[in-house]
């Protein structure tokens, strides 16, 4: 039951205002640490047999993977379920609109499909990897086999006889492609590279030791899926020992650091002596709000909330207090439940056998449990 709190705090939520949605139409739910999901009636929408699950806010889009079948994409606003091969849960921000990627590994075939309206886009080329980045589109592609480079034939002078010609060794194409992000997919800039790390000026004067005023330059997870265009791109080039390729914004070559396994730390490290500037690995800087102490009293209670009373028969019983004066019974169970936060619900068989979480409504008291789970639990 852990793994339930664990992954509803590790699940990543991003929020788009400009996409209504309502707010309690699907949750997820847990049996045994497996996730599934839920609508606000009590339906099962996705059998809970996924170990992992994420939810992206704007659409209202669920993801689940196991690790093995196929990922499921459940889109809450248009209750589209579908299950995708290797999907990718970076989203992709093209044309202004909210994608994700997924492979057929196979056939080496990639799709996009529109958060927005679940339209599924057959993309040319097999990518590794696309990201969003501004203007662009990073990506690792699949190369593919060049013909031979033509070796010049040697001729013995003695003999006259041609000489042994060496196998010429093979060759690829580039593997890391910019497109501008219009999607298109018209290439502008190709390149060899096992890894890319976009760098971003901070245009802001920092005041360092001893006085010293300089501009700060950040390196950015692409993860973040930045809107601003990056200033400097550094690729790591596997066919030179490794070495690290660094380009401004207009693709072009302006030095290069001599690393052998170095992580982006020191990569930032080794580059910001290569371009005069300090460098830093964090994204942006994240501020976390401080509790404030406010002055003494009594504690206000705020209604409606969730609270777990004991009856005569010693059922653990789910209320919901709407008022200092009433209260409404959800459900009982002779099973042991806590309420964690203000409306996640662990509840454990007897035997320690069967664990579950789940959410109440706090406002509506609608119970985003599967009815067809109660009588397991003993919940009535």
């Amino acid at each position: 039951m852990k793994n339930y709190f664990k992954n509803l705090l590790s699940t990543t939520f991003l929020a788009f205002t400009s996409i209504a949605f309502s707010q309690d139409n699907v949750k997820e739910f847990e049996i045994n640490s497996k996730n599934g999901l839920v609508d606000e009636n009590g339906t099962e929408l996705v059998e809970p047999k996924y170990k992992n699950v994420k939810k992206l806010q704007y659409g209202k889009l669920f993801l689940l993977s196991d690790g093995s079948d196929a990922d499921v994409y459940f889109n809450a606003n248009t209750k589209k379920k579908l299950l995708l091969d290797h999907l990718s849960w970076d989203v992709i921000t093209m044309n202004g609109k909210p994608h994700l990627k997924y492979s057929d590994k196979a056939d080496k075939k990639t799709f996009l499909i529109d958060i927005n309206d679940d339209q599924i886009i057959p993309l040319k080329q097999y990518y590794h990897s696309i990201k969003s980045v501004g203007d662009y589109l990073l990506t690792m592609v699949e190369p593919k086999k060049l013909p031979a480079k033509p070796e010049p034939k040697i001729i013995d002078k003695k003999t006259g006889l041609p000489l042994i010609q060496k196998v010429p060794e093979d060759r690829y194409s580039e593997d890391f492609i910019v497109y501008k992000n219009d999607g298109k997919f018209v290439p502008i800039f190709k390149a060899y590279a096992k890894n890319f790390y976009p760098l971003y000026e901070d245009k802001r004067k920092v005041t360092k030791e001893n006085n010293m005023v300089i501009e700060e330059v950040k390196i950015i997870d692409v993860s973040e899926q930045n809107s601003e265009n990056f200033d400097y791109l550094a690729l790591s080039d596997y066919r030179k020992n490794n070495d690290i390729l660094i380009y401004d914004s207009k693709f072009k070559k302006v030095g290069a650091i001599n690393y052998d396994g170095l992580d982006e730390y020191k990569i930032s490290n080794l580059a910001s002596e290569v371009l005069k500037k300090e460098l830093s690995v964090s994204p942006f800087s994240r501020s976390g709000i401080s509790p404030v102490s406010g002055p003494g009293g009594p504690m206000r209670v705020d209604y409606p909330h969730l609270i777990i009373e004991k009856n005569a028969d010693g059922k653990n019983i789910l209320y919901q207090v709407k008022s200092e004066t009433e209260k409404l019974a959800l459900f009982s169970t002779s099973n042991n439940i806590d309420v964690y936060g203000s409306s996640k619900i662990n509840i454990e068989t007897k035997d320690k056998k069967d664990d579950a979480g789940f959410s109440v409504g706090v406002d509506s008291g609608k119970i985003y449990f599967p009815k067809k789970y109660w009588e397991k639990f003993n919940m009535n």
